[in-house]
């Protein structure tokens, strides 16, 4: 839009007829949440309306829409979710997950296959991992 000088842009229905305008600031304006209204609205209304049990161990940070994610769950399916769930919030500009498990239960779980899990690598080897953001969401058999 404004490499070509374009400040709004029509918004038609199905049939072509023209609903209305929207501008750039309309647009953007999802990505300008304040930082403090995003860590709420992951906190209390994406995961505390979630079936997570254990979610008092994880900590969200918010720094100009960039949402870290710290702590322990017991499933490494429910990191991954929670993850997963976090980016779906209005005004995240990108995850950092540094969410760690106790149980790796991806045996029990199929995930898609995309770039991003393509790209990640395995976890640590250890009893506790940790992984990286951008793997695909998954469901249980």
């Amino acid at each position: 839009m404004d490499q070509h000088g374009v400040t709004h842009l029509p918004v038609v229905g199905e049939d072509g007829t023209l609903e209305g305008m929207i501008g750039r600031h309309d647009l953007l304006r999802v990505f300008t949440r304040p930082d403090a209204d995003i860590a709420r609205d992951i906190t209390i209304d994406t995961f505390g309306r979630s079936l997570f049990r254990d979610l008092a161990m994880v900590t969200v940070t918010v720094d100009q829409g960039v949402v870290t994610l710290t702590g322990r769950l017991h499933w490494h399916s429910d990191a991954l979710t929670a993850t997963r769930l976090a980016r779906g919030v209005n005004g995240v500009v990108d995850v950092i997950d540094h969410l760690q498990w106790e149980e790796d239960d991806n045996a029990s779980v199929r995930v898609t296959p995309g770039p991003a899990l393509a790209s990640a690598g395995p976890g640590d080897g250890e009893r506790t991992h940790g992984h990286t953001a951008g793997r695909t969401p998954f469901s249980r058999r």
